[in-house]
């Protein structure tokens, strides 16, 4: 699965601060930031403050539940590897 949805995966169960995402995901909180504002931009999920402001937590938007949903139903994407060969010698 790809890391942008990954964190769509993630974010399906609930809403969470950008550096707990980056620990359960084990990539850096630079690159999920980076990764959540393009899905803020392409409308799949958004943020709130909670404590009093002292934290930001995304969710995902209805669009990006039907997102997350898609990609439960379709399934992690494992590659096909090639059949291994012998050779006579």
């Amino acid at each position: 699965m790809t890391t942008p949805n990954a964190i769509l995966a993630d974010l399906c169960a609930g809403q969470s601060t950008d550096d707990s995402i980056a620990g359960r995901l084990r990539i850096p909180c630079l690159v999920i930031e980076a990764m959540l504002k393009r899905h803020q931009a392409d409308g799949l999920c958004g943020t709130r403050e909670i404590s009093d402001g002292t934290l930001t937590v995304w969710h995902l938007t209805d669009k990006g539940q039907d997102a997350a949903r898609l990609l439960k139903r379709s399934g992690p994407k494992i590659p096909r590897r090639r059949a291994l060969t012998t050779s006579a010698s």
